[in-house]
């Protein structure tokens, strides 16, 4: 369920809506969906079990237009606000300045955060490239996503840095370091740190072994 708001007096039509409520649909990312089929007793698919989903689309159907699942619909609420004309005033303010903030032509910089999975590319190539950082004890913060760009940012000693780089079919390719002065942490991490030690520890393992490996195969050409 959210809540949003319907602006009648730009698109009249939409009055519809509030008067009688209107089926709805929606559009799931398939790129990010966590979720299975459960089987019946005879092993068929019953039902699908959605875990964790992003939302990328929500849809006011037409009147005739079946909603994406039973009973999924926009309900007007019991009571209604007319808004002053003072609220519309600091309405359009507000965004005027969330589009400034956005666009970073004032305040703190707003970013939107990339979700990544422990374990996939984007982060293990991060974790293998900022091995090199300083003493070798550099962390990853956070893995974010501004206007298209890829960064993470990086905790180096006591210090903060933005790592710029960019992924394209799975090939790792780093840019630009640059401090940051007024980074702060989280209170809700991006990345479980009991995972973070458990991937970290796996993949020193893994290189450990390779690196016998390839140790061995110099001092024997045969095993090659």
């Amino acid at each position: 369920m959210t809540e949003g708001y319907i602006w009648t007096d730009i698109y009249p039509e939409s009055k519809r809506i509030i008067e009688k409520g209107n089926n709805q649909s929606m559009e799931l990312d398939d790129k990010k969906i966590n979720a299975y089929w459960s089987k019946d007793k005879n092993g068929m698919p019953e039902f699908f079990i959605i875990n964790e989903a992003i939302i990328k689309k929500l849809c006011i159907l037409g009147e005739d237009c079946e909603p994406c699942f039973e009973g999924a619909n926009i309900t007007a609420p019991t009571m209604h606000f007319s808004f002053s004309d003072k609220f519309n005033e600091q309405l359009f303010s507000m965004m005027k300045d969330l589009k400034e903030l956005l666009e970073g032509k004032g305040g703190t910089k707003v970013f939107t955060r990339y979700n990544v999975e422990i374990g996939d590319s984007i982060w293990t190539s991060l974790y293998s490239y900022i091995k090199g950082f300083g003493a070798g004890n550099a962390m990853i913060e956070e893995v974010c996503e501004d206007n298209g760009n890829l960064f993470a940012i990086v905790k180096e000693d006591d210090k903060f840095v933005r790592l710029d780089f960019s992924m394209e079919n799975d090939t790792f390719t780093p840019g630009e370091v640059s401090e940051l002065t007024d980074y702060s942490v989280s209170d809700n991490p991006q990345f479980d740190p009991e995972k973070v030690a458990e991937f970290a520890k796996k993949k020193d393992e893994k290189d450990k072994d390779n690196k016998e490996n390839n140790d061995n195969n110099k001092e024997d050409p045969s095993k090659e």
